[in-house]
């Protein structure tokens, strides 16, 4: 796979932004770039880092050319010190995730690592190179109330669902949701026990255990992760159902991507092709393609994306400047509507619009109307984006 440029037509300080995260590029091939691109704002590219959370990366990037980049002094700083915080901060993650392999190992629970420092070590191998925000743990359901008794011992408490729910109530919030979340450390680390990757449970399949390959991260701790065929597929799919709004999840993406060669990638392609991972693969290609001026292999079958979905994922990345999919208007609306493009599987469908029509973590509902739930969330919908309709 050769490397390519970032693509024109798109604004300067974005166009550098690609420069520097490229992971098909090196030093002179930034330096490369960014003389081309010409004079650029650093204000805007660090804002741009930190809304595309790829902040750590950039300054480890930014000190490979510093001295030919003339940068001001301020601006390295501050880049610099965003590096030490994600290393500070994915340190303090390795060392609770080691308390809580412990007592999970003591218990006799299996369970997976995904994710996070999974890519940190995998990808990088070395700490500080990627805002890492949490530990995801991925256990069998059955197994869920043992593991949460032994996060408890640990001082470690759940935030979500309610601490206080009812047995009842928590086995029928497994049904419509992948995970339970918790605050570790001194209160600041957050744990993510997942029962299952999606909330949809046709995007899921079955044997991740079976198929689970184990790994050392950065030479410290052993755990078991995702497969070679499942966690390709898994990062895929995470970053297609948020419409690639971030480069983060794009670039962990292309890091396993530059490992494969095109027997391997067309392999991978192959195997998922007509599953839930197909279209949102095909998106990852097609996207490093255009973004990162990456030419796959003559060999590689030709990624299977629709157009709508990838224009769509591709305005989510590229446009908003600083700001965030869901903060700006229709945002969190199209990234819904692309769930529907993804996978024309008719379970899947159907579960992704009972889901949307009865969702309540974003509008308050109020379950005690005679107004359905749907007919609420229509409601507020209007409300938000310049609608008449009112629930008073």
């Amino acid at each position: 796979m050769a490397e390519g440029r970032a693509p024109r037509g798109l604004d300067r300080d974005f166009r550098a932004l690609l420069a520097l995260a490229n992971p098909w590029s090196d030093g002179q091939a930034i330096l490369r770039e960014l003389e081309q691109i010409g004079p650029l704002d650093w204000d805007v590219v660090s804002a741009l880092a930190l809304r595309h959370r790829i902040m750590p990366l950039i300054a480890r990037r930014i000190a490979l050319v510093r001295a030919e980049l003339n940068l001001p002094a301020t601006v390295a700083a501050h880049f610099s010190q965003q590096g030490q915080i994600a290393l500070f901060h994915e340190m303090a993650l390795l060392a609770e995730l080691k308390r809580i392999k412990q007592a999970l190992d003591d218990a006799g629970l299996r369970f997976l690592v995904i994710k996070g420092l999974v890519l940190s070590s995998d990808n990088h191998g070395a700490m500080g190179w990627r805002t890492n925000h949490d530990i995801d743990l991925v256990v069998a359901p059955q197994d869920m109330a043992r593991a949460h008794v032994c996060l408890s011992a640990l001082g470690i408490r759940r935030i979500e669902p309610e601490p206080d729910m009812d047995a009842t109530a928590l086995e029928s919030g497994m049904e419509r949701s992948k995970d339970w979340v918790y605050l570790g450390g001194t209160g600041d680390l957050v744990i993510e026990l997942h029962h299952r990757l999606f909330d949809n449970h046709h995007l899921c399949a079955q044997g991740l255990f079976e198929r689970s390959r184990r790994v050392t991260l950065f030479g410290q701790t052993k755990v078991e992760t995702l497969g070679d065929e499942d966690g390709p597929a898994y990062l895929a799919l995470h970053g297609a159902l948020h419409a690639w709004s971030r480069l983060k999840w794009l670039i962990d993406m292309a890091f396993v991507l530059r490992k494969l060669d095109g027997a391997a990638l067309g392999t991978l392609l192959n195997t998922h092709q007509g599953k839930a991972g197909d279209r949102a693969l095909g998106q990852a290609l097609i996207l490093c393609r255009d973004l990162f001026g990456v030419r796959w292999p003559a060999t590689t079958a030709k990624p299977r994306a629709s157009r709508i979905l990838t224009a769509s994922a591709r305005h989510a990345l590229t446009s908003g400047g600083a700001v965030e999919l869901e903060d700006s208007r229709f945002g969190t609306t199209l990234k819904n509507i692309s769930h529907y493009a993804l996978w024309f599987n008719p379970a899947y469908l159907w579960a992704e619009l009972r889901f949307d029509l009865t969702d309540t973590s974003r509008d308050k509902v109020d379950g005690r109307s005679r107004v359905p739930i749907w007919m609420q969330r229509l409601m507020r919908w209007f409300e938000r984006h310049g609608g008449k309709a009112s629930l008073r």
